[in-house]
Parts: C-alpha cells; structure tokens; sequence
C-alpha cells in the first residue's frame, strides 16, 4: 500500500502541509485502512511530543515504579496530547481537560456493534468472553459490574483508581526483568489492560496508553502496532484471554472490525510490511 494521504492546516496565514504514511506513522492511528481526519495534524503533533517525554523517562529508568510517581508520568503525557486544545470539545461527560481525572461519575461503553465485534472475535479465536471484564488479578477493589448486554463500566470516581494505577506499576516492574519477548508482551497487554479499564480521563485514554505500549515496543527492540479497537476487546475479555488477543494484534492476526450502519460486517487485515 503506497497511498500517502495528505491533510493541510493553516498557521499564522500560511499553509503548512502535514501528509500521513501508512509505513511511518503506522503506531499512530487507530485504523491505518482508514483515512485520517483534518484533525490529524494537530493530534501528530502532539503525539510524538508525548512519545518523546515518555521515551526519555524510559531510557533513563533504574529504580522500581511507584504509583504515584506513573500517576504523575501519565497526566503529564495527557496535558501533552491535548496541547493547543485540538482534541478542546464538548462530549458527554464535559469538556476535556488535559491531565485532569474524571470525575465521581463512571462513563459507560456498550455500543452493540461492539458487542458483535467482540463475540466474533472470541469465536473466531476460541477465547472466552468472561462476565465483569475484570482488569489483571492484582486489582481486588471497587472492580465494574458490566451489564449482560454487552457494556462495559468503569471504576468510580478517583479512589477506584487507586488499585489499578497500583497494579500498572506492577507489571512495569515486570516488565523491566522480563527476557523472552513472551514475557514482555504479557507485561506489555496486562499494563494495557489494566489501564484501559480503568479510564482515568474523560478522553483521550487509547491514545495515551498505546502511546506508552509504542515506547516500550520501540524500547525493547520489538514492532510497533496501531490503536486496532484493543479498548473494546480490553474491556470485554479478562486479563487471560486479552493476553493471546493482545499477542494476535501485534502478529498482525487479529483483525481490525468493520462497521456499516452500526453494524459488524467482517474483518479487515493491514500491515505496516505491505
């Protein structure tokens, strides 16, 4: 695939042209099949500064994680991605506000085209979809009740995310002993998930925390991989399940979903070697 896609955006009365590549800018998108919006420029931006603070921390990390000082690590990444208020809109929870916690009330995620995505996806790689999507083990406290029709629920308000900020930093702990790459991609899918479910944020959650799984990629000498619908399946499958999932999306083998008239419809496959 050797389509570029350009987007132009105009700054101080001159046009600055920002073009998108599959190859290049793979680990930035959530669907590299899919053209980005006018927004992408600003969301580039920003992105790579945020992968560059984390980087340098990363590069230059000797001592354990605490949870207070990667709960700090991540707000500061959020104030970066929603610098120069690109992502500065109104949505159903308020407006978003960079590297400021949401508030007591939980959102929920349940959209039934999800839902579709999600049961495909475990028949199709005999995983099963387990009730309460429960973030990894080591979180025992304030965990969300998922409704059966498929949504999902996330811990209230901020000291439900003591246990999960406290559970992330154990497998960054782990991740840093970790040796065979089978290892580190478990460390690297329950850091994932813990996180994802726990959505600190109003928005801009994917974003920041694939942003930091791409660092820790690159950091180990591994590919990077695009955002997929992970968030979805991260918040429909146990930490188990989410592992082999996690491993089949960055193995190119898990499929992107396709939707129409908010409907599944199938699966479509991309890769960054093509």
């Amino acid at each position: 695939m050797k389509v570029v896609w350009q987007a132009t955006k105009k700054v101080n009365n001159h046009t600055s042209r920002f073009s998108f590549s599959p190859k290049q800018d793979y680990h930035l998108v959530r669907n590299p099949l899919r053209k980005q919006s006018v927004i992408f420029p600003g969301y580039k931006i920003n992105y790579l500064k945020a992968e560059l603070y984390f980087k340098n921390i990363i590069e230059h990390k000797t001592t354990p994680w605490t949870a207070k000082e990667y709960y700090q690590v991540c707000n500061d990444m959020h104030k970066i991605l929603l610098a120069g208020q690109w992502y500065n809109k109104k949505s159903l929870m308020g407006k978003v506000k960079g590297g400021k916690l949401r508030g007591q009330t939980a959102p929920k995620s349940g959209r039934p085209h999800v839902r579709e995505y999600a049961q495909a996806i475990a028949n199709k790689h005999q995983v099963k979809i387990k009730a309460g999507a429960l973030a990894v083990r080591r979180v025992k406290e304030n965990l969300p009740d998922n409704p059966k029709e498929g949504g999902h629920a996330y811990p209230i308000g901020h000291k439900g995310l003591v246990a999960y900020y406290k559970s992330a930093v154990v497998s960054l702990n782990a991740l840093m002993k970790a040796s065979s790459s089978e290892k580190k991609l478990n460390c690297l899918g329950d850091l994932y998930h813990t996180m994802i479910n726990a959505r600190p944020f109003t928005q801009v959650n994917q974003s920041l925390f694939m942003n930091q799984i791409n660092v820790l990629l690159k950091h180990m000498s591994l590919s990077t991989v695009h955002h997929g619908h992970l968030d979805h399946l991260a918040h429909r499958f146990d930490y188990r399940e989410f592992r082999k999932l996690f491993r089949l999306h960055y193995d190119g083998k898990l499929g992107m979903a396709r939707f129409k008239h908010g409907s599944f419809i199938g699966f479509a496959y991309w890769s960054k070697h093509q």
